[in-house]
């Protein structure tokens, strides 16, 4: 299985940054390859989101999304067409005033 990890610094207070990457419905203003993102399920931290992506092909797929507010958020694969398996997350850290 193969693992991604890179480490960035963001000019932004880490309860902004939070609420970028909680706001699912909004991915595709600054995540080209989404098309859509619609909320199926939301219960307090945890979002079941179905992503419309575009890469060769157009195709679905859901993810429960679970946030720790201004901690963290990470995400598994439920269904679609897209993958057989995707999880992941963010970890955020509060770099005096940065994420």
């Amino acid at each position: 299985m193969n693992n991604i990890q890179k480490t960035i610094d963001i000019d932004v207070p880490v309860e902004h940054f939070y609420a970028l990457i909680t706001n699912f419905e909004r991915y595709s203003s600054f995540l080209s390859d989404v098309k859509d993102a619609r909320i199926v399920r939301h219960e307090g931290n945890v979002w079941d989101v179905e992503f419309t992506i575009q890469l060769i092909r157009r195709m679905n797929y859901i993810l429960r999304l679970e946030g720790t507010p201004n901690q963290g958020l990470t995400w598994s694969f439920l269904s679609g067409q897209a993958f057989k398996k995707n999880d992941g997350g963010w970890s955020l850290e509060d770099l005096d005033g940065k994420t």
